[in-house]
Order: structure tokens, then sequence, then C-alpha cells
């Protein structure tokens, strides 16, 4: 889902929004800054929501796979995402053997060994195309700038117009 339409279909920013959403979100950062004055709403938006307890979320540019990310710079099955097995510990990130490689922060990650990550990490699908790994709480933290910014709410206030 864009950006922008993700911030039309759940504008309210309240508290609700994180009993709601309680998995993290993948945000393409490619014209990503949080301190932008454009607005990016045309970037991706995936929520990690749909991952079952001991599964995996494998993302790639194939419409088989749970996300997909329609780049060709992303191969068809790139990387797995895996939630953590109890509450205290990372998910993790796992190159599935894709062309371009996954990089963490920057950092080549090799294929078929987990990477743990956490709020606000970049995860790289090659060089070129990345996406920031944002815990509930600081995406609706950015959704709520984002709406101050359009005006979608009030400066003070927690609720949409």
């Amino acid at each position: 889902m864009l950006l922008h339409d993700f911030s039309e279909q759940f504008g309210s920013l309240g508290d609700e929004f994180l009993l709601h959403f309680k998995h993290p979100f993948l945000v393409e950062e490619g014209k990503l800054a949080f301190t932008d004055d454009e607005d990016s709403g045309d970037r991706h938006v995936f929520y990690l929501g749909v991952v079952e307890e001991n599964s995996r979320l494998v993302v790639g540019r194939s419409r088989k796979v749970e996300v997909t990310i329609p780049n060709t710079n992303v191969s068809s099955k790139h990387l797995a995402i895996r939630p953590p097995p109890s509450p205290r510990q990372p998910w993790t990130l796992e190159d599935l053997g894709s062309t371009n490689g996954t990089y963490l922060n920057g950092k080549s990650i090799q294929r078929g060994q987990p990477a743990p990550i956490k709020n606000e990490d970049v995860i790289g699908f090659g060089p070129v195309v990345s996406f920031l790994f944002l815990e509930p709480p600081t995406f609706m933290q950015y959704l709520r700038r984002r709406a101050k910014k359009t005006g979608l709410i009030d400066a003070g206030s927690h609720t949409t117009r």
C-alpha cells in the first residue's frame, strides 16, 4: 500500500493505532526523510502483521510471496523476515540467495545467516532499494508528523479532523 493511501485509511492516530498494529512496518526509504519538506506519500508501506508465530514472511518481487515489492532490483524471493521466538528477542532477516544481495544498515549480510533487526534499521534490497524497519510507535509518530504537516490533524491534537 502507498503511504498516502495508508494515511487516508488509518487516519485516526490515537492510542487505538497501537492496539490494532502490534507488528513492525517496512517503509520505503528511497524518498523518506523524517524531516523532508516534500510530501512523500508515494512510498510503499508494508505491515508485517500477517506473519504467524514460528513462521517467516518472504519478501521479493514475485506475486507468490507474502510481501511483493514491485522493483526490478528486488529478486523474486529476496529475503525472509521472522518474528522473534519470544517477546524480548529481535526480529531477524535472512537473505534467500538474492541476485543483488541484502544489506542491513549499509552492510552486506551473508546468505542463509539470520541477522537481528531493530527499530529504524535500514534493509537494503541490493544497493538501490531500501526500506526502514519501524516498530508501531515509531511509525505512528511519523504518521502524526505527516498528518500535522498535511493538515489532517491539528498541531496539538492526536485525532484527525
